[in-house]
């Protein structure tokens, strides 16, 4: 599957420390008031797991994704 969030360039000047740009993809599981997030860098490869009780307006959430503003 090719999306804005999975795709990675090839060229090498994209791939230079100056040019990095994070592709943050997200999913996330609500149960109750504690959501789950699994969200991963395709750029480096990297995996980030977490679990947070959050309120009802989701406050914590709205802030997560302001954060690492995923692109999938």
């Amino acid at each position: 599957m090719y999306s804005k969030g999975t795709f990675v360039s090839t060229d090498p000047e994209v791939h230079s420390k100056a040019n990095y740009e994070q592709n943050f993809v997200l999913t996330l599981r609500k149960e109750l008031a504690a959501i789950a997030v699994c969200y991963f860098d395709v750029s480096t490869m990297q995996c980030y797991l977490g679990q947070f009780e959050d309120d009802t307006c989701f406050s914590t959430l709205r802030t997560l994704l302001s954060q690492i503003r995923p692109l999938s």
